[in-house]
């Protein structure tokens, strides 16, 4: 299995900061005319359900669509071959250039269209279950429910399906511009869907169009009491619907291993526009600092107000040395 190590850079005031190494798992532009591979990207492809009442997935002009053309019953799904560990790291799933078009004018009220992270690489049906993992329903919120029935009702959700079919709600909203349950239909927001995934939470980032939040949380800690029984988590995505029928396209897939958040509010304490102890750029180096984000294991939990991490900046025209330092 092929995989790219990453070192991700952060910049302040075009100096070299911190680098961190992340992998990647799977990067797919969609862009080698067969999605069962993936030559000119990282991973090899993704695996296929199709020709379910005349369903389709097809890979042309950089993006995988998934087309249920005839009613409610036409229904396929993607999974990437190539999967992320879940548990003891911050793995990021991203789903860029999302788009949806009607594919079917059916009448009844089937309506499952999800992206998601889910338990192993097997491609699936919903015939045969709903997998181990973490959901994002468009427009609909059926696959919360025990039998995934039900028509478009206008809410989106993130939820945690178990494995003994439990479902765990995370949030649910509305998109704001993003329509095609009732009144003025409107398709044309292409969507940036990232889920980050770690040991303790979630963040669900979506990029595109704004959403109005009706419940829970799209970023925090999961629920006490919450096991995640996904072990290695493969990016998909399904399509089943109807009244009307939508296609979803994508125009790329990455999975990142390894993610290290970055760091949050640098604003100090007192208020000045300077954070940490400032020199004289010709006789000294500059320091910068912030509150570090919560420590993944739980081994070291930060307190911002004793632990300190910190940045040595050179001169531009210096070498550039990296320095760490800080309580731990």
């Amino acid at each position: 299995m092929k995989r790219v190590l990453i070192l991700t850079v952060l910049i302040a005031g075009m100096l070299s900061s911190v680098v961190f190494g992340e992998t990647v798992v799977v990067d797919d532009h969609f862009d080698d005319g067969a999605i069962g591979s993936n030559t000119t990207g990282v991973g090899e492809g993704f695996n296929v359900v199709a020709g379910l009442v005349n369903s389709t997935v097809t890979e042309a002009d950089s993006k995988v669509t998934l087309n249920g053309p005839t009613h409610g019953g036409s229904r396929c799904s993607i999974t990437s071959k190539d999967g992320a560990v879940l548990g003891g790291v911050l793995s990021r799933f991203e789903f860029l250039g999302v788009r949806f078009a009607v594919g079917n004018t059916g009448t009844g009220a089937t309506a499952r269209n999800c992206i998601g992270v889910k338990q192993g690489n097997d491609a699936w049906d919903f015939d045969d279950g709903l997998p181990t993992g973490f959901w994002v329903q468009f427009e609909n919120t059926s696959l919360t429910t025990a039998d995934g029935s039900g028509g478009w009702n206008g809410t989106s959700v993130l939820f945690y399906e178990a494995n003994d079919n439990t479902k765990t709600v995370l949030a649910t909203w509305t998109f704001n511009t993003l329509n095609w349950n009732t009144g003025t239909q409107n398709l044309t927001p292409i969507l940036d869907i990232i889920l980050d995934l770690g040991p303790d939470g979630y963040e669900l980032t979506i990029e595109g169009d704004t959403v109005t939040l009706l419940s829970g949380s799209l970023s925090g800690s999961f629920p006490e009491g919450f096991t995640n029984e996904v072990t290695e988590g493969c990016a998909t995505a399904y399509i089943q619907s109807e009244n009307p029928g939508i296609n979803i396209s994508i125009d790329r897939i990455i999975i990142t291993e390894g993610v290290t958040s970055g760091p949050y509010d640098p604003t100090p304490e007192d208020g000045e526009p300077t954070a940490g102890e400032v020199f004289d750029l010709n006789t000294a180096d500059v320091t910068l600092g912030w509150k570090g984000g919560k420590d993944p294991q739980d081994v070291y939990p930060i307190d911002p107000a004793i632990h300190g991490y910190y940045i040595y900046l050179l001169k531009l025209t210096d070498f550039l040395n990296i320095d760490l330092c800080g309580d731990q």
